[in-house]
């Protein structure tokens, strides 16, 4: 698989870390592409959401998605006893609008004390960020790393952020696993099968030539906020599935695609740098690794039953009060946020919790997902 390179910034490290080392790892690989500093596609500001961008999001339906997450950390605020130092924890920013339209919401349902933290590495979205959310003043703050982030009760939320850390390819040989490894080919990629340490136990059995991804970052990551969080909740907003639907026999390509200007490929070795890397999230590794952390699992559902939970109560409060404009265009802005043929079924939420006293989450109130997700989990288990 080779390509011809638009963004020779980030190829020629590759080519260059290849040439010093031997080959890369597709994980370090996507690491180069999306995060090197000043030239990968998110580190860079390339990425653009929305309809002159690469992709929609939640956020691309308006303020309405973050007016429903607001009520739910208002549910998790109360849950902890109304703390005066409540903190949102947002990774994965991008510009700041579902930030703004976080704190916008917040001001009004919690005019008291709390504090929204950003962890933005890069720089480019800092300023960014900065320009959207300097209206808050000292309500908003940065941190640079996951390791300069002090410990907080709150929540840290995430959407889709999972999706985008760094993944290994793994290939079936017919009668085991090789890791798929990036070498140089002419004027630019190619891969190369090698036995590595990263290929987990109890794979399924699969065809010659079969691809799927493992994620071994997601652990990472979810372990360092896990660390950090005193109490309250995570809550992961991504594409994906519970592991045996994710490792399903008909997905004999896996799940990895690149998106750029609304168009999908699975050429991920070309034009690094120029385009979004994703592949869909292993809930159930999230959920077990969750078990390890002493974190609990509150619930799992898709978009479109975990919004349907969260509204409610914000639309019976328009009943009667709010202008029919307005009442009318939130229920638009539902509909399109949980229609089952785009965005209803293609996002799931994950509520991961720690200390966190009962009511559940209003918005895992329908949740379909969660004992499958549990079920999957105890059978990973098993397996291992």
């Amino acid at each position: 698989m080779c390509m011809f390179v638009k963004s020779p910034a980030v190829s020629d490290l590759i080519a260059r870390e290849i040439d010093a080392s031997g080959p890369i790892s597709f994980a370090r690989f996507m690491e180069l592409a999306l995060y090197e500093p000043g030239d990968g596609y998110y580190a860079s500001g390339k990425v653009r959401i929305g309809k002159q961008g690469d992709f929609f999001t939640n956020v691309s339906v308006g303020a309405f998605f973050g007016r429903l997450l607001a009520g739910q950390l208002v549910e998790v605020w109360e849950r902890l006893g109304r703390p005066g130092d409540f903190t949102v924890v947002e990774q994965g920013a991008h510009d700041g609008t579902l930030a703004a339209d976080v704190v916008s919401a917040l001001s009004e349902l919690l005019p008291g004390g709390f504090r929204y933290l950003i962890i933005e590495p890069a720089s480019f979205w800092r300023t960014e960020q900065e320009k959207v959310l300097g209206r808050f003043g000292d309500r908003i703050g940065w941190v640079d790393d996951v390791s300069r982030l002090p410990r907080f009760r709150g929540v840290h939320l995430s959407n889709e952020l999972v999706d985008a850390l760094p993944f290994h390819l793994l290939q079936s040989q017919g009668d085991g696993w090789r890791e798929l490894m990036v070498i140089r080919a002419g004027d630019g990629f190619a891969f190369q099968s090698a036995d590595t340490d990263v290929i987990p136990p109890a794979l399924p059995e699969r065809p010659e030539g079969v691809l799927l991804e493992v994620r071994p970052a997601a652990v990472a990551w979810l372990a360092s906020m896990a660390e950090r969080l005193e109490a309250g909740m995570i809550l992961i907003i991504d594409y994906g599935y519970t592991r045996e639907n994710l490792w399903a026999e008909h997905r004999t390509r896996g799940t990895f695609s690149c998106y750029s200007g609304h168009r999908r490929d699975d050429d991920v070795l070309s034009n690094p740098g120029s385009k979004d890397i994703t592949s869909h999230v292993d809930f159930t590794q999230l959920a077990d690794e969750a078990g390890r952390l002493g974190l609990g699992v509150e619930g799992f559902a898709d978009q479109h039953h975990y919004l349907v939970g969260a509204s409610e109560t914000y639309l019976r409060s328009l009943e009667g009060s709010a202008p029919v404009g307005e009442s009318r265009k939130a229920l638009r802005n539902l509909q399109t946020l949980i229609h089952p043929e785009s965005m209803g079924r293609q996002f799931h939420y994950l509520g991961l919790v720690k200390d966190l006293p009962p009511p559940a989450a209003s918005g895992f109130r329908y949740a379909r997902g969660t004992a499958a997700l549990l079920e999957s989990v105890a059978a990973m288990r098993v397996r291992a």
